[in-house]
């Protein structure tokens, strides 16, 4: 990240000019501090010994930087608002997967047997039914097979911006939430 910054501040600054109260390492580590511990921008603006305006434009330059690199992006909203877009998000993106790996998904794949006859997924209950004692049981191991997925969830939280109550613009939250994925599957990777 902090290449990709530094980067992108040399190709700003080709002409030289005064050099800026906040470095690019102190940018970064605002923009990440501001979503980990989710401060008040005029609480990190204290500790840095500068306006409040300076930390919110250091924020969105790391934000757009970082986003119009294209390393930490996700799909945009229109694919995600989808109620199917698990399994559609999967059908578009045309990867071949060999036959002996296994697939498991939540219930939001259902119908994934279809593209990948080896793959998993729970049972939904019928309308009106209930499940048997075997689906119950195959849906518990499953469960417990998938909870890695759950634990991912539990990491993108421990940023306390989405942790609890989503304080900031409504317009930011699909830009944000998208750099925190991106930069939690940049770690995996």
């Amino acid at each position: 990240m902090l290449g990709i910054l530094e980067e992108a501040f040399e190709q700003l600054h080709k002409q030289g000019g005064r050099p800026p109260k906040l470095t690019v390492l102190d940018r970064l580590i605002i923009a990440l501090g501001y979503y980990r511990e989710h401060r008040t921008m005029a609480h990190i603006a204290f500790d840095y010994g500068v306006l409040k305006s300076r930390i919110s434009d250091a924020v969105k330059w790391v934000e757009d930087t970082l986003l119009q690199d294209g390393t930490f992006s996700l799909p945009g909203k229109r694919e995600l608002a989808n109620p199917n877009a698990d399994m559609e998000l999967f059908r578009q993106s045309g990867i071949h997967i060999f036959r002996f790996i296994l697939l498991v998904g939540d219930k939001g794949y259902q119908g994934i047997n279809e593209l990948h006859e080896n793959s998993l997924t729970p049972y939904k209950k019928p309308k009106g039914g209930k499940l048997t004692k075997e689906q119950k049981d195959f849906n518990r191991s499953l469960s417990r097979f998938r909870i890695f997925i759950e634990h991912i969830n539990r990491r993108i939280k421990r940023f306390k911006m989405f942790g609890g109550r989503y304080r900031n613009k409504q317009r930011k939250h699909h830009k944000r939430i998208s750099l925190i994925c991106g930069i939690h599957n940049f770690e995996l990777a």
